[in-house]
């Protein structure tokens, strides 16, 4: 008898790689939304195995390798910028000034009075 089917249905296993993708997207961190991307990648490919859903599993089973070259490439960038923080952060932009206002004198300077 095999005890993963007897433990986790099919379905729990594409719950779980769903509970994963959602946890990306709420990474700021790029080592752990990595990590969380590989974790649903392979939650997907056992539940794509199962339910045989060869379009998803071949699609899983096709980005295991790109997340993991890219999960090198963030601990390259890492180990080359002894940074000690690796939370990720976005740099501001700087704000533009569209139009410089002129002081109320000046515009009432410009202003024609109305005959009375």
């Amino acid at each position: 008898m095999d005890t993963a089917r007897s433990t986790l249905s099919p379905e729990a296993f594409g719950w779980i790689a769903s509970s994963l993708t959602l946890l990306t997207f709420m990474c700021a961190d790029m080592r752990r939304l990595r990590c969380a991307a590989l974790g649903a990648n392979a939650a997907f490919i056992a539940y794509s195995a199962v339910m045989q859903l060869w379009p998803v599993l071949v699609l899983n089973v096709l980005l295991v390798p790109v997340k993991l070259w890219r999960l090198a490439q963030v601990f390259r960038a890492e180990s080359q910028a002894d940074v000690p923080s690796r939370r990720v952060t976005r740099p501001r932009r700087p704000t533009r000034t569209v139009g410089v206002a002129e002081p109320p004198d000046a515009l009432q300077a410009r202003t024609p009075k109305a005959p009375h």
